[in-house]
């Protein structure tokens, strides 16, 4: 699924700017469509495609009484198909609704209902099917609060978490922001999880910004998640980044989570980032990290790349991605380009390699992708597949967009 995306967001190119003068209303709507026939098989021994949908819906409006009372709505999910994947299942149908909100604003204030996903109160994006909201409450400082549930099961719209919480932000100077959050989790057969989360962004200007942030839990008494990021920009063409992660997995999982029991170790990474751009037309990109706490666990990740746009709408990219650890290596290949062909219409081709110790594998895409209608796009693509990690196989996809009263954003949020 990674890779799929990573195909959607070549075929997107750069993400069109709304318009000033976008009219009262602007709908969104995008369908997109994989069927793979090599799924497995059914409990008579059949094998029958299986297919995933995804849908999302956007709309906004200022009210009447003026553009700084901003009214949205949205409405995203997701409905899968993959007969044979529960043997004792006659159908495995999935589905879930992932949004469903309402947003408005009332000058600088804010209020958000339904089913959305939201950071106050800690520093992770999590969902919430709940209410909530924020307003200044002096010069430079700013409360939100959140309340509703979480942890919902499949076919549940309300889950049995109770979720509780809020935080203030201060800016003490204009280089400086600070956050303090708490957040509180009631399970419906477990005990109540706080934590508390402290926040520092630093941004001097725009060559130079750093961003600290630390959640520590009242019941293990101990730092859960903690992360620091720096970036500077020693030139206009080259931007360098430094971060720190630290996680504990089992504590951040809901409660009662199977995969609690099987990551009880803390995760660490410290790494540096590099993007150079030599020109308009090359990008080059440099990663390097070192990943793990634990001496069995301690390892290495290196990514680099090349991005090349030879002319407007043409995009080429090659990556490669090799990690090392205590019991294996990896090794990853990508090389893919989107081409204008005539009009509207363009092509893109992708090839991934993959090395895991001596067993080697691939994937491949080609695709097509026009504009048949103002403000309509659509894109297919076939991919076959070889590989120890993904089963032999021959898949197509399918990706429809319709925007109306805003430019579509190929591969961006509305």
């Amino acid at each position: 699924m990674k890779t799929t995306c990573l195909l959607l967001a070549l075929a997107a190119g750069t993400p069109a700017l709304a318009a000033p003068d976008a009219p009262v209303w602007t709908v969104r709507s995008r369908f997109f469509l994989r069927l793979d026939p090599a799924t497995m098989p059914d409990p008579d021994g059949s094998a029958d495609p299986g297919a995933l949908g995804q849908f999302r819906l956007v709309a906004r409006t200022p009210w009447a009484e003026g553009r700084d009372r901003p009214l949205e709505v949205e409405a995203a999910g997701w409905l899968g198909r993959s007969p044979g994947a529960i043997p004792w299942a006659d159908d495995a149908v999935a589905g879930d609704v992932t949004t469903l909100r309402l947003r408005a604003g009332l000058g600088a204030a804010w209020l958000e209902a339904g089913r959305h996903w939201t950071t106050v109160g800690g520093q992770r994006l999590t969902r919430l099917t709940g209410v909530t909201a924020g307003v200044p409450v002096a010069p430079g400082v700013e409360v939100a609060g959140r309340i509703g549930f979480s942890g919902e099961q499949p076919h549940d719209f309300v889950g049995t978490d109770l979720e509780f919480g809020g935080h203030a932000r201060f800016e003490p100077t204009r280089p400086l922001h600070l956050t303090l959050g708490v957040l509180g989790t009631r399970p419906e057969d477990g005990p109540v999880r706080t934590r508390w989360t402290g926040v520092a962004d630093w941004q001097q200007s725009e060559a130079l910004e750093a961003r600290a942030a630390v959640t520590a839990d009242v019941t293990a008494r101990r730092v859960v998640e903690a992360r620091v990021e720096a970036l500077g920009r020693p030139t206009a063409d080259l931007a360098l980044r430094a971060y720190g992660r630290y996680a504990e997995i089992d504590q951040l999982l809901p409660f009662g989570d199977l995969l609690a029991v099987f990551a009880p170790d803390p995760r660490g990474e410290l790494g540096t980032l590099a993007e150079w751009t030599l020109s308009t037309r090359w990008r080059l990109r440099l990663d390097g990290a070192w990943v793990g706490l634990r001496d069995d666990h301690v390892g290495a990740r290196w990514r680099g790349g090349v991005d090349v746009y030879p002319r407007p709408g043409a995009q080429l990219i090659g990556e490669i991605i090799a990690t090392t650890g205590p019991e294996e290596r990896t090794g990853l290949l990508r090389l893919a380009g989107r081409w204008p062909l005539r009009g509207s219409i363009f092509a893109t081709l992708e090839a991934i390699g993959d090395a895991r110790e001596s067993e080697l594998g691939g994937v491949s895409r080609a695709g097509a992708g026009f504009e048949p209608w103002a403000g309509w796009f659509a894109y297919g693509a076939l991919e076959a597949a070889r590989t120890p990690r993904w089963p032999e196989r021959l898949a197509g996809l399918v990706l429809v967009e319709h925007a109306l009263g805003a430019p579509v954003r190929w591969g961006g949020a509305p």
